[in-house]
């Protein structure tokens, strides 16, 4: 994992995969929200589903999805989370995964996001991750604007 910055505590990585089995993640026992960024939308959904299970047992509690096929990214996530909840007592919220798409928004109003909007009252996230799925050049634009936003002034 790359460090993007480090501000309050807050730690920002990212990491490029190009499949589910690339995927470790680089934090241990936390709990973390993930900005997924599919470069080149070439998983199927099989592996789209494999890498959805992976992140919500390894802590992700937050994804914001963006790049290709983000709605698609949105509602596997989403799915993933019912599939692992079933059975649990309906009350209990506490290993909630929330989600959010962002279509036709910048890739800096996605980073600005993802940076100060991913706590909600459950969980106030001290270590943050980029996934970029596939390879792409624009993974270095999108971090570095996670890096501007997270060592920004209005950064929380």
């Amino acid at each position: 994992m790359e460090i993007l910055a480090k501000k309050d505590g807050r730690i920002f990585g990212a990491m490029t995969i190009q499949s589910p089995d690339g995927f470790t993640c680089p934090f241990s026992d936390v709990l973390y929200p993930c900005l997924i960024w599919d470069h080149e939308g070439n998983l199927s959904g099989d592996e789209r589903y494999l890498l959805a299970r992976k992140l919500i047992d390894s802590g992700c509690r937050y994804a914001v999805c963006g790049g290709k096929h983000f709605k698609v990214w949105h509602d596997t996530i989403h799915w993933a989370y019912i599939d692992l909840s079933l059975g649990d007592n309906e009350e209990d919220d506490s290993n909630l995964v929330m989600t959010s798409w962002h279509e036709d928004e910048s890739p800096d109003d996605v980073a600005r996001y993802f940076v100060t909007c991913t706590d909600f009252p459950q969980y106030n996230f001290k270590n943050y991750l980029v996934l970029h799925i596939g390879d792409s050049l624009s993974h270095l634009v999108l971090n570095e604007f996670v890096r501007e936003n997270a060592l920004s002034k209005e950064a929380p």
